[in-house]
């Protein structure tokens, strides 16, 4: 049994590996507007990925959030959370029309391209970070964004359980079935590693700015 484990765990460490080269998170400008509001231009590379494409057309609703952040240095350690705020987006397949559906906070889109899907999803200009009069000169800042995409959902539970059934003896099922325990059930351990391997786990990325002052109406690298 240990030697399974550590077999899996390997497969694990690879395909992570390999699924993380090419995804990355850019922050491609920040820029101060004439109201001293700080606006971020970013994008992310390689997040929908053919297997949530394919996740999608067979029914199984992802989502997918975005958690950006600025980050103050005090003391010379960048351990002061200046300000955040979040973008979110549930991804579906409409089977009627045919269609992609994404959900945001600002609009719901339908539309037959994954192209489309992956642009609407994955890049931002003008995003709105922070009104620059609340920061200080004399303070060096850095911007981080990390991207969430959760492919799995309770609906898809179902899914999940009818591969493993023949192929995993020590999941309890039953955990699956009930809507109170599946929570529990995802996080044990070979459920874990078995939605790793097979892409329906989570996807993290992360990306940061290099540390930067804010004078006035202009933004400086350090």
């Amino acid at each position: 049994m240990k030697k399974i484990y550590i077999t899996i765990l390997l497969i694990i460490m690879v395909s992570s590996v390999l699924n993380a080269a090419g995804r990355r998170i850019v922050i491609d400008s920040l820029k101060v507007d004439d109201s001293e509001m700080l606006f971020i231009d970013f994008h992310a590379e390689g997040l929908i990925d053919d297997k949530i494409s394919e996740g999608l057309l067979k029914g199984r609703t992802s989502t997918l959030e975005y958690k950006v952040q600025l980050w103050g240095k005090k003391a010379g350690i960048l351990n002061q959370l200046i300000h955040e705020n979040y973008i979110r987006f549930k991804l579906s397949y409409d089977f009627w029309d045919k269609k992609y559906v994404v959900l945001s906070q600002k609009e719901s889109r339908m539309t037959t391209s994954i192209e489309t899907v992956r642009d609407k999803t994955s890049e931002f200009f003008d995003h709105p970070m922070i009104d620059c009069k609340k920061l200080n000169s004399e303070i060096q800042y850095v911007l981080s964004i990390e991207a969430n995409l959760k492919p799995l959902s309770v609906e898809n539970y179902e899914e999940i359980k009818s591969w493993l059934s023949g192929e995993i003896k020590d999941i309890d099922i039953k955990k699956v079935d009930d809507p109170k325990n599946q929570e529990q059930g995802v996080k044990s351990g070979v459920l874990r590693m078995f939605m790793a391997i097979t892409g329906f786990g989570d996807k993290i990325i992360n990306g940061k700015s290099r540390p930067f002052i804010v004078e006035g109406k202009k933004v400086s690298f350090k």
